[in-house]
Parts: C-alpha cells; sequence; structure tokens
C-alpha cells in the first residue's frame, strides 16, 4: 500500500500494488465525493484471493479518514466451480453477471442492506462500467462509485 495526499485538491490516490481482481490499479476518489455519507463497501473477489479481507479494511479506513461512515460490507466470493467443464480457474476475476457484476442474490442483499441502514452511496472496489452503475443504482436507490 502507498498513499499519496496532494492537501491542495484533497485527492487521495490509493495505489494497490495487487488489488482485488489481482490487476494493479489506481483509485481517485475525492473528498468531496465520500464526505459525510453514509456508505455501503460492496464487490467481488476471487476466493483464491486470501488477502481480500485486509484489502476492504484499507477501503473502509481510507473512506472513514475521508470523513466517510460505513455501514455495511457486501462481498461476492467468486470460487471455482465443481462443473465437469474446465476453466472454472481462468474465471475468477470475471463478473458473475455483467448487468451487476455481482449476483442476483447479492443485488437483494445490498438493496436491502441499504435500505435498512440508510445508506445513501454504495462504493464498489471492482471497476464498473457506466451500465452496470446505472442499474446498481435504479435496484438500491442510493449512488454508485467505483474504486477501480
Amino acid at each position: 500500500m502507498k498513499w499519496k495526499i496532494n492537501r491542495r485538491r484533497w485527492l487521495i490516490d490509493y495505489v494497490i500494488r495487487k488489488s482485488l481482481s489481482g490487476v494493479s490499479c489506481v483509485m481517485k476518489v475525492s473528498e468531496s465525493d465520500v464526505a459525510g455519507t453514509r456508505c455501503i463497501i460492496a464487490g467481488l473477489v476471487s476466493a483464491k484471493d486470501k488477502d481480500a479481507p485486509q484489502h476492504i479494511d484499507e477501503v473502509e479506513a481510507m473512506l472513514t479518514r475521508l470523513g466517510a461512515t460505513v455501514v455495511g460490507r457486501v462481498v461476492q466470493r467468486r470460487g471455482v466451480s465443481s462443473a465437469k467443464k474446465p476453466g472454472g480457474v481462468t474465471k475468477m476475476n470475471a463478473p458473475l453477471r455483467a448487468a451487476t457484476i455481482i449476483g442476483a442474490g447479492k443485488v437483494d442483499e445490498l438493496a436491502a442492506m441499504a435500505s435498512d441502514r440508510q445508506a445513501d452511496t454504495v462504493i464498489f472496489v471492482n471497476p464498473l462500467k457506466t451500465s452496470q452503475e446505472s442499474r446498481l443504482k435504479e435496484i438500491t436507490g442510493c449512488r454508485v462509485l467505483s474504486l477501480g
């Protein structure tokens, strides 16, 4: 982990050497995006990634430093299937559903949690397409941000 703080713009570049998807990425979140919000951290992680809980903890710490209140987590773990066809390992980092990146059950869980805990923002640790962000916003009723 490496933190660089540019105090003039209140922009934090959060660099993860080994991100949740196994690829290095730079996540940019401005303080104005999350300050004073009640947020839920969500994401899709590989079952093989043993550091995933630590990465989620670090994202939560970063959001707390920026002034957000983290009210919950929804993490979809993608494991190797027991199917007879090979290829389960190669699909470990692929989205579970193209429309929402996580499965339908986790989307329902996320929407229920957002409603119960009065969250106003859902922050995904994975990169999301614009269509995925808008679909998740429609389902949860919350603003959706992607750190990836």
